[in-house]
Order: C-alpha cells, then sequence, then structure tokens
C-alpha cells in the first residue's frame, strides 16, 4: 500500500543505520550500504547517515531524537542469498532473526529499548539474505550486487517519508564501485 508523502517539518529527522560486523563477510553489508548511501546522495541537514557497526545497545543514543529510523542489516530470513526485503515496524514483531545477535543484542531489543524513550515515529527494515558469514572482509557477489538496489530503495522510501535527497556526481561512482 502506498502512502501518501509526509512532509518533514523542522522538527523532523531521519536516520539511515548501517549494521553488521564488516569482519564477517556479509554481515557488514549494512554499513557498507550506509557509507554508500552517504557518498552517493547529497543529503539534507535533517538526514544522517551512521555505521553502526556492532556497536549494540550502545546506538540507543545515536536513535534517540530521531522521528525516522531507515535500518540495513544482513538477515537470516530462509530467503536466497542476495534478496533484499523491507519490513515495517510492525512486521517485526515475531519475526526470528531478530533475537540475539553478534552485535550483542538483538535488533528487535535495541529497536524496542529505543522504544522506551519515545522511538522513532516510522522505522523501516531492510534486510538482505546474506550467502556467507565466515571470517572475512569482502561482501560475496551475490550480496553485494544488492547494494545499487538498495540505495535506490532506501531513496525512495525517505522520499515517501517526505523528505528530499539529490544525487551527488559520485552517485553513479559510488554505485558502480559496490559492484
Amino acid at each position: 500500500m502506498k502512502r501518501a508523502p509526509l512532509k518533514p517539518t523542522v522538527a523532523e529527522n531521519a536516520l539511515v543505520l548501517g549494521i553488521g560486523n564488516i569482519l564477517m563477510k556479509d554481515d557488514g553489508l549494512g554499513v557498507a550500504v550506509a557509507l554508500s548511501f552517504k557518498d552517493a546522495y547529497r543529503l539534507p541537514e535533517n538526514i544522517a547517515c551512521l555505521d553502526g557497526g556492532v556497536q549494540g545497545v550502545n546506538l540507543l543514543s545515536a536513535i534517540e531524537g530521531f522521528t525516522h529510523l531507515i535500518v540495513i542489516d544482513a538477515v537470516l530470513s530462509g530467503s536466497a542469498p542476495g534478496r533484499v526485503k523491507q519490513y515495517e515496524w510492525d512486521d517485526l514483531k515475531d519475526l526470528p532473526w531478530l533475537k540475539r545477535s553478534a552485535h550483542g543484542i538483538g535488533l528487535k531489543e535495541l529497536l524496542s529499548l529505543a522504544g522506551l524513550d519515545g522511538k522513532p515515529r516510522h522505522i523501516v527494515v531492510f534486510g538482505v539474505t546474506p550467502k556467507d558469514v565466515s571470517t572475512g572482509m569482502e561482501l560475496t557477489p551475490i550480496v553485494k550486487n544488492s547494494i545499487p538496489r538498495l540505495l535506490l530503495r532506501i531513496r525512495r522510501c525517505l522520499e515517501e517519508m517526505g523528505f528530499t535527497i539529490k544525487r551527488t556526481p559520485q552517485c553513479t561512482k559510488a554505485i558502480s564501485q559496490k559492484r
């Protein structure tokens, strides 16, 4: 169901948060996407990108104060490797892959804790099924190839929330380098 775009007020802002362990191949996807998104688009002051790595509960202070949150992470959803899925907050409540993880605290717990101090009113998670989470710093080709799709989907998601995003001259380069 397509929503009418919200018009951000001065008090509205968004955080694009990439989480994952860059030392475990495809688990580092969220971090790679957040960094690529920051390079690919000219973001207004009310949108921030953050490499959340494996900070777990330490991310609570980073999330606090944002009205919109987009999280990117590798998720064991049972889908084919490289498959991108988009979840709204209400979809997340019963998904088993959100329980405790290598990040020290599961995404579900992190977002629930964030809700204790006024969670962002709009939370979207982009999950990509990893192929390989063994030790190593390179994404597998099939997961790496999902990055351009993710960048576009994140941009569209923010635009549907009412934010304006512009490409940088490096946009094409940022997208093609991640392939």
